[in-house]
């Protein structure tokens, strides 16, 4: 039976979160915390996307480079393991787990105390979606419907 996770929507404003790795997977869970308020914190020793660059240099995020140590996790609210690395991926998660701080190991769903949902936002409006893992052609689709639903249901000024 799959497991089902709880939808929690969390203030990450300021909050500590830290990103390990560098490429596309850590570049989109890098940007869509800082969308978020999150002070983003990546690491990594590749070399990370011009987008990232430029978020780097809005203030968005701050890149650290070097291999990850375990020291990087301490006062984080949050971690995610999104290195091309499975053993290094599986030494973040186990150590997040000892430190009780939420992970997402982006190779192996069972290694994941949070998923990322697909996400529809309209202003102070935001929906997530969630298949707990098992479905994401499902969850974008379900995740560009109600973007589109949204669209076409903009809330009207009252008249007064």
């Amino acid at each position: 039976m799959t497991q089902l996770y709880f939808p929690l929507f969390v203030n990450l404003s300021g909050k500590k979160v830290l990103v390990v790795g560098g490429g596309t997977v850590g570049l989109r869970r890098a940007r869509i915390l800082a969308e978020f308020g999150a002070c983003v914190i990546v690491v990594t020793l590749s070399e990370f996307h011009h987008r990232t660059e430029r978020m780097e240099n809005d203030g968005r995020i701050l890149w650290k480079r070097h291999a990850f140590q375990e020291e990087d996790v301490e006062g984080m609210a949050l971690v995610v393991a999104a290195t091309d690395d499975d053993d290094v991926n599986n030494r973040i998660a186990a150590l997040c787990r000892k430190k009780q701080i939420p992970v997402n190991h982006a190779g192996d769903r069972d290694q994941c105390d949070f998923y990322f949902p697909g996400i529809a936002r309209d202003e102070h409006l935001v929906v997530g979606v969630c298949a707990s893992g098992e479905d994401h052609k499902r969850t974008a689709r379900t995740t560009s419907r109600l973007k589109e639903w949204m669209k076409q249901h903009q809330p009207q000024p009252d008249s007064m």
